[in-house]
């Protein structure tokens, strides 16, 4: 009788065991995909959005924007200047400076995105590929900007 008893015991405690794993992971699983939902939301720099056609609104970037190549509906930093993203959320063209990675703002503007159609939020990203475009959060249309001389310009629609 006491085999038995202890054979009991040990299926008891497996299968508690079991299942106590099993919640854990379905927890763990649930939360995962919160956090992912939450940083989607405050959009680091230059991480893995997906990618969104932009359709260019210009044929040229404006007098004073520096540091800045727009080509086949593109923008991009030129070679000796980088995106940085700045604390509001927009990026600026920063040229590259001597050591510690810093650079010297002299870009001519900030870049943003407003959403111009649906009532989520746009978000200025830098994709890996060092492309500068919009990602959307329930907006139906983004509008990549350019500030110069205090004075917004659309440059690209996403």
């Amino acid at each position: 009788m006491p085999v038995k008893k202890i054979i009991l015991a040990c299926v008891v405690i497996t299968l508690s065991i079991a299942a106590t794993f099993t919640a854990l992971l379905t927890h763990s699983g649930a939360q995962s995909a919160n956090s992912r939902a939450q940083n989607a939301n405050s959009r680091p720099a230059s991480e893995k959005p997906a990618t969104r056609k932009g359709t260019s609104l210009v044929r040229t970037l404006p007098v004073g924007v520096q540091g800045v190549e727009f080509k086949n509906s593109m923008v991009r930093a030129k070679p000796g200047y980088k995106f940085e993203k700045q604390a509001d959320g927009s990026f600026a063209a920063m040229r590259i400076g001597g050591g510690g990675g810093g650079g010297v703002n002299d870009s001519g503007g900030g870049w943003k995105c407003d959403c111009t159609e649906g009532n989520g939020e746009c978000f200025a990203t830098m994709y890996t590929d060092g492309r500068l475009g919009c990602t959307s959060d329930g907006c139906a249309k983004c509008k990549l900007n350019v500030t110069v001389n205090k004075k917004k310009i659309g440059i690209m629609m996403f």
